[in-house]
């Protein structure tokens, strides 16, 4: 062990006699162990989601399915029936999913709500971080009234994280509540299933207030202690089996469904991303490590003969490669101090990238203890790498040469040093392959960018509106709304509509849709074609043209002759290369099970609009009248001359004016609506380049320090060619000549491996092929370039050797 400590203390010491070099060896390495560590971190979230319950491993969730169903409900008495069957658990709690609205000076927001029974908490053994969670253990005074806990993200982004909301009362659902704890950060990532809750809010749903009807989606169960999930699997599917449950509703029969925490938790999807982008990090890392070992393995030749003095007193290789491999490690783990604050920072730069409808799911940090022991094992794989040719070449010197200080047998481009360009080419190769990848997510980006959506990014400003009333209620206010916001100076067209345009991809109202003649939809001859709601005036707001026909007209109210509007992508399917309007189709909301089928009269075409996953083919969509229907949740389109955000105020104040208890939700513009649809690709690309960037640039590092250690080595030669006649510019097309080389063969092995690598990235590219020639064709540009570059700078000073300087010390 003393001895060890001594390897130690002379590899610090070795690495202090040489400050300029150790420092930009440790940040080579840390940028490298940083750039892997922040994206394992991230994919290490996304795969393997911390559980907030403790003891997570005892945690099981318990739900019903069918066979036409994922999920489906569960009855008050059936979880009854059922808890008494369940002798593998030792608390259970029911769980129903659900949204609330928060009322907060004049505005509103929606969250995620559960409601969950008194035991929820200590069923997860959650404590609150500031106030107290509720509890069966409660007095009969506290459970009486109406109280709340929040998440720790809700309590911060709404309340300033202040801490005197505990006990103070809230609006939520036009219910007053009293705050009666903040949850633990993090605990509002409930689940990660991909369209799972994300919960903020949790209340308390008492025993005496269920229900014999009532339903919920889960059950949270703990196991006792010397059970097993395949046991209470058994104990489910015989409890189903005997009790012969069935949904309370269309009394379908139920099978169990039982999941561990760890799987319930999982997002499952994406495996190939998540290693595509791990694959890049430990490409960075290997990049790094890489251009760490080219330098030692220059510095090891410059120390031939103190090496070879070492073996001569009597020392043995294993001493040696200790001896290197401590200074390497010492090397390394200075690196991982710098790399932990550098990966802190990168994991904020990434959680600040995270597109809007993704923030609910983003980690309150990504710097996890699994993190922080993947971030030590690197190191010392590392260290490994980057010291293997330095050993092996500092246990193959020939001892007497080496004493004689000859270095005729060393020349880094030689068959000794071959390793030298090795590690160059593939420094190269690997750069290459990342800015192609960088080069086809950017051209994918901009072709998205660029894309005719067919809506003109106008000044747009968007309001959701949920008024509440009967049907002619609702009629009268979204009348007198458009009546005040068509006064509002600076307003050009207004509409309505159920969803806005680009909502249009995943709207919730669909129809079955057939023509006349062809069998009952209820036969399955229909296709579901998704629809929206809207108001003569939504075309103009919107800047969505009509092609072929007539807007509908402004009053319009039920008939038994209905009118629609449909896209061009509808025409082409139902009368490809006709005219459709005038024509006459078959409908039923496929939402109402007990709906007759109507006929409607196609009155107009409108664009198609490019749904948010950029599908290279528009789906067909139609457009119904408003005044056939009001459903009590709408978007109000405001067009107006400038900046849509002033409008923002006024708006709000006519609508708390015509109905003061309707929410007033934070409202957006169509731009901004666009720009977060896109928001996901713009985050890829910007990360993709940013790794690409850095890869090129530890790429060129490590060819500038072979070339100018090829330059060191060669001084004396060089001396005896410009004596002899050589030019300036001889030396420097010699010298550059060299890298040239290396680049080209490294461009090589990068184009074969881009080529492969790339069709990984097809599911995500829009309008480019995993082949594109300017994405390739840019890339290698770039990597040449970049080659020539760090090689031109040690060519420069090899051309202004003195060959009498040199000759003089020969």
């Amino acid at each position: 062990m003393g001895t060890l400590w001594q390897d130690i203390q002379f590899g610090l010491r070795q690495l202090g006699k040489n400050p300029g070099f150790t420092t930009v060896m440790v940040l080579v390495l840390a940028l490298g162990i940083s750039v892997s560590v922040t994206i394992f971190g991230l994919v290490d979230w996304r795969l393997r989601p911390p559980s907030p319950f403790a003891q997570p491993e005892q945690i099981v969730h318990l739900s019903a399915s069918s066979e036409t169903a994922h999920e489906e409900d569960l009855s008050y008495l059936d979880f009854l029936a059922l808890r008494e069957q369940l002798k593998s658990l030792s608390e259970t709690a029911t769980v129903s999913y659900d949204r609330v609205i928060l009322k907060k000076e004049g505005w509103s927001w929606e969250y995620g709500a559960a409601e969950v029974s008194r035991n929820y908490f200590s069923v997860g053994r959650v404590r609150a971080h500031r106030g107290n969670v509720f509890s069966e253990r409660d007095e009969a005074a506290l459970s009486d009234q109406p109280g709340v806990v929040l998440s720790h993200r809700l309590w911060r982004a709404q309340f300033g994280s202040d801490p005197a909301i505990i006990g103070r009362s809230i609006l939520l659902d036009d219910t007053s509540r009293v705050v009666l704890g903040i949850a633990p950060p993090g605990f509002h990532f409930v689940s990660t299933i991909e369209g799972g809750p994300v919960v903020d809010v949790w209340i308390p749903l008492n025993p005496q207030d269920m229900q014999a009807d009532d339903t919920f989606e889960e059950v949270v169960g703990r196991l006792k202690s010397g059970s097993s999930l395949p046991t209470l699997k058994m104990e489910m599917e015989s409890a189903f089996q005997r009790l012969k449950l069935r949904n309370p509703h269309t009394l379908v029969p139920l099978k169990p469904l039982v999941l561990s925490d760890r799987e319930y938790r999982c997002l499952g999807g994406y495996p190939a991303v998540a290693v595509f982008v791990m694959g890049l990090g430990y490409t960075i890392l290997l990049i790094a490590c890489l251009n760490v070992s080219g330098s030692l393995l220059a510095k090891a030749d410059d120390r031939r003969t103190e090496m070879a003095v070492r073996q001569a007193l009597g020392g043995s290789r294993l001493r040696l490669v200790r001896q290197l491999l401590a200074e390497g490690a010492s090397l390394a783990f200075l690196a991982l101090g710098v790399s932990l604050l550098v990966s802190y920072w990168f994991m904020n730069v990434t959680r600040s990238q995270f597109p809007q409808d993704a923030a609910p799911l983003c980690p309150e940090r990504f710097l996890t203890p699994r993190v922080v022991v993947f971030s030590f094992a690197i190191a010392c794989i590392g260290t490994l790498l980057f010291e293997l040719l330095p050993i092996r070449h500092a246990c193959r010197t020939n001892l007497i040469p080496a004493l004689k200080g000859n270095r005729s047998d060393s020349s880094p481009w030689g068959r000794g040093h071959s390793g030298l360009s090795t590690l160059v080419v593939f420094q190269l190769a690997m750069a290459l392959v990342l800015t192609v990848c960088a080069g086809l997510l950017l051209r994918s980006y901009l072709k998205a960018a660029s894309l005719d959506r067919g809506l003109p990014q106008g000044n747009v400003l968007l309001a959701r509106l949920e008024p509440g009333g009967r049907r002619n209620q609702r009629q009268a206010f979204f009348t007198d709304l458009l009546t005040h916001v068509r006064m509002l100076s600076g307003v050009k067209n207004v509409g309505l509509g159920l969803r806005p345009p680009t909502d249009s991809g995943h709207s919730e109202k669909v129809y079955r849709v057939s023509l006349p003649g062809d069998q009952a939809p209820a036969e399955g001859q229909a296709q579901a074609v998704q629809a929206n709601v809207v108001n003569p005036g939504y075309f103009p707001a919107a800047g969505i043209a009509i092609v072929r026909g007539n807007n509908f007209p402004k009053e319009t109210g039920p008939s038994d002759s209905r009118q629609v509007i449909i896209n061009e992508a509808f025409a082409s399917r139902f009368w490809p290369g006709a005219d459709p309007v005038g024509r006459f189709i078959q409908l039923r909301d496929a939402d109402d099970g007990q709906a007759a089928m109507e006929v409607a009269q196609v009155v107009g075409v409108v664009r198609d609009i490019r749904s948010p996953r950029l599908d290279d083919v528009s789906d067909p969509y139609l457009y119904v009248p408003l005044g056939q229907a009001f459903p009590d949740e709408m978007t109000l389109l405001v067009e107006t001359q400038g900046d849509p955000r002033l409008l923002a105020d006024p708006v709000r104040d006519i609508i708390q004016r015509l109905d003061g208890s309707m929410p007033v939700f934070p409202m957006t513009t169509l731009v901004e609506e666009i720009e977060r649809r896109t928001n996901g690709r713009a985050s890829d690309t910007k990360l993709i380049g940013f790794l690409s960037l850095l890869g090129m640039a530890l790429a060129s590092i490590g060819l500038y320090g072979i070339v100018a250690f090829t330059v060191s080595r060669r001084t004396h030669e060089l001396g005896v060619r410009i004596a002899l006649g050589a030019r300036s510019r001889d030396i420097m097309r010699m010298v550059m000549g060299q890298g040239l080389k290396l680049s080209l063969i490294g461009l090589g092995l990068g184009l074969i491996g881009s080529s492969i690598l790339s069709h990984i990235l097809r599911a995500v590219l829009f309008g480019v092929g995993p082949l594109d020639p300017i994405a390739f064709a840019g890339a290698s540009t770039v990597l040449v370039a970049t080659a020539l570059l760090a090689s031109y700078l040690p060519a420069r000073r090899a051309a202004r050797t003195d060959p009498m300087e040199v000759l003089r010390y020969e």
